[in-house]
């Protein structure tokens, strides 16, 4: 895949082929179709755009950071599913998003975990709690302590993104909406 906005470019591999791929059993898809593969380019081209002429940090940081993403099989109109693994750096699992938008959220959003599963490889960043379970927010099930690390420092930078969509040409509906439910959700993890 590749996109372009404002001379930044991004070249990213869209993975349909390599067998372990799925190594999470999250639904990897099968072989795309030269459509499908022309909607993700088409999508990442608006993502791109969000991305660089609103979140400049974000875009070069998904620029330096992510490779490859890895194409999830669709759970319907209203669900979309995003993942990262502790061992898979500069990949993600998704679905198609509905729109350029959330696939800009999303990206920050998984390259946050990439980022802190490379801290945490290097240093230790909580003592203890890592067989205790604690309430989550943002899930339905409860997480282990470095799961609620996880999701306060994507859930911080999703809130920053959607902040500054509050100021973006799509007004502050969705945007003001978007960012009050998470933070929220981040003041309580």
């Amino acid at each position: 895949l590749h996109a372009s906005c404002d001379g930044w470019p991004i070249d990213l591999e869209l993975d349909d082929l390599d067998p372990y791929r799925d190594s999470p059993g999250l639904g990897a898809a099968d072989r795309l179709h030269s459509s499908e593969i022309h909607e993700w380019n088409a999508q990442l081209a608006d993502a791109w755009s969000v991305l660089v002429t609103r979140h400049c940090d974000d875009a070069a940081a998904i620029a330096a950071g992510l490779q490859t993403l890895v194409p999830l099989t669709g759970r319907g109109i209203a669900s979309s599913a995003s993942s990262t693994s502790r061992y898979a750096s500069g990949a993600v699992l998704l679905t198609r998003q509905p729109d350029g938008t959330f696939l800009a959220k999303t990206l920050v959003h998984e390259l946050q975990h990439s980022k802190l599963n490379l801290l945490m490889d290097s240093i230790s960043l909580y003592r203890g709690g890592a067989d205790e379970l604690f309430y989550s927010p943002w899930r339905e099930d409860p997480r282990p302590l470095g799961g609620l690390l996880h999701g306060v420092y994507a859930g911080l930078a999703v809130a920053r993104f959607w902040h500054a969509e509050c100021d973006g040409p799509d007004g502050v509906g969705l945007a003001e909406f978007e960012f009050t439910r998470i933070r929220g959700q981040v003041e309580i993890g």
